[in-house]
C-alpha cells in the first residue's frame, strides 16, 4: 500500500475530528465581525475592507503555492511527493478558507472602525509568512538532498 493511499494517521484523524469546530469558528468569526460592523455608527470604509479581503486572498494563494509547489521546489520526488500531496489534500482547503475568513474579519473590523492598523498588521503578518517560506524552501531542499546522499552512502556500504 502506498503512502498516499494509506489510512490517515492519528494527527489526520484528530484534524478531521476537529473540522466541525473549525467550521463553527469560521461562522462565529464572520458573524461576530458582521455584528460589530453593523453596531458601529462611524460609517463604512470600503477601501479598508477590500484591503483586508485582498490580503486574506493573498494568504490563501500563498497556502496554495506552499502545498502545491513547495514540495517540488524543495526537491521532493516519488513516494515522498505523493505523501506530501496526500497530507495536503484535506488540510489545504481548510487552511485556505481560514486565510480568507481571517482577511474578511480583519477587513470588516478595519472598515467598521476606519483604523488602518488592523489591515497593516495582517499585511505584515502575511508578508512575513511569505518571506519565511521562501527562505525555508532552499534549506529544506538541502536537507532532503543531504538525507538522500547519506541514505545512498549507507546502502552502498551494506
Amino acid at each position: 500500500m502506498s503512502e498516499a493511499s494509506s489510512p490517515p494517521n492519528a494527527a489526520d484523524q484528530q484534524f478531521r475530528r476537529l473540522l466541525p469546530f473549525e467550521i463553527l469558528a469560521w461562522v462565529g468569526i464572520l458573524f461576530g465581525s458582521a455584528m460589530f460592523a453593523v453596531a458601529r455608527p462611524d460609517g463604512w470604509h470600503t477601501d479598508l475592507f477590500v484591503w483586508g479581503l485582498v490580503v486574506g486572498v493573498v494568504g490563501a494563494l500563498h497556502n496554495e503555492f506552499l502545498f502545491r509547489l513547495g514540495p517540488r521546489l524543495a526537491g521532493v520526488t516519488g513516494s515522498k511527493l505523493a505523501a506530501a500531496r496526500a497530507y495536503g489534500a484535506f488540510r489545504r482547503p481548510v487552511y485556505t478558507i481560514s486565510y480568507v475568513v481571517f482577511g474578511l474579519a480583519v477587513g470588516t473590523y478595519s472598515a467598521a472602525t476606519g483604523d488602518v492598523w488592523f489591515d497593516l498588521g495582517i499585511t505584515i503578518y502575511v508578508a512575513v509568512i511569505w518571506l519565511a517560506v521562501l527562505m525555508a524552501i532552499p534549506l529544506v531542499a538541502r536537507r532532503i538532498r543531504a538525507r538522500e546522499v547519506l541514505r545512498d552512502q549507507s546502502s552502498e556500504q551494506d
